[in-house]
């Protein structure tokens, strides 16, 4: 039957001109959440933790996963992100602050382009000096270390299979503020778009291979 199936989806295509019945939509920025989809393709029932979530849907790196049965945790300090994802993303916890080394308060950046936000200084500086968007203010927001988020809320989740870390230049931060001998995730997206060494180094000293990239995010699995 599948074989058939594919024939004729095959003769379709063709004969009638329909290339979209191979159209392979996606959520994520540069398509990685079709990688990830590959990586995962045989696992219904999942665990993410998605940091610098930014938004349900746009640019999303998990929501084809949570579409599939996927559940995870999504982590974002910006402005009304809890209740946001709290309406589409009902099987998740939704925190509404920042990861760091220290808990405590860190300034955010936030942009007309909620997709630059940032609680790095440096990056905040190159989007307003390129015009990339334009600041709009800065808020006082709150910062956790990502093991305490993780000792709080997956205490019986025996194994986080994706970690996606997208914040804007703060990377480093959230990778230093977790316990590595403990928690694992299996694959691990993390944008790095200046192609940082220090973070690739980072990640293969804690046993992980670099299996994919995209022009802005390094896709990592545990080898």
């Amino acid at each position: 039957m599948k074989k058939l199936l594919k024939s004729l989806k095959s003769y379709l295509s063709i004969t009638l001109n329909l290339p979209f019945l191979y159209q392979k939509p996606y959520f994520s920025q540069e398509g990685e959440d079709l990688i990830i989809q590959k990586l995962f393709s045989h696992k219904k029932n999942g665990f993410y933790v998605d940091i610098g979530a930014h938004h349900p849907f746009r640019y999303s790196n998990t929501y084809f996963l949570y579409k599939k049965g996927w559940n995870g945790i999504n982590i974002d300090p910006s402005l009304n992100i809890k209740k946001i994802f709290g309406k589409t993303r009902k099987r998740d916890i939704n925190l509404e602050l920042a990861i760091d080394k220290k808990n405590g308060k860190k300034i955010l950046y936030i942009f007309e382009d909620a997709a630059l936000n940032t609680l790095s200084k440096t990056n905040a500086d190159e989007v307003i000096s390129s015009r990339q968007s334009k600041l709009i203010k800065t808020i006082s927001v709150k910062t956790q270390r990502l093991d305490d988020i993780l000792k709080k809320y997956t205490k019986k989740i025996k194994q986080i299979d994706l970690l996606n870390v997208d914040v804007e230049g703060f990377e480093m931060n959230v990778l230093e503020s977790s316990d590595w001998a403990y928690y694992r995730p299996k694959v691990i997206v993390i944008e790095n778009i200046n192609k940082d060494l220090k973070l690739r180094n980072y990640l293969i000293k804690l046993n992980y291979s670099l299996i994919a990239q995209t022009n802005s995010s390094d896709i990592y699995a545990q080898k």
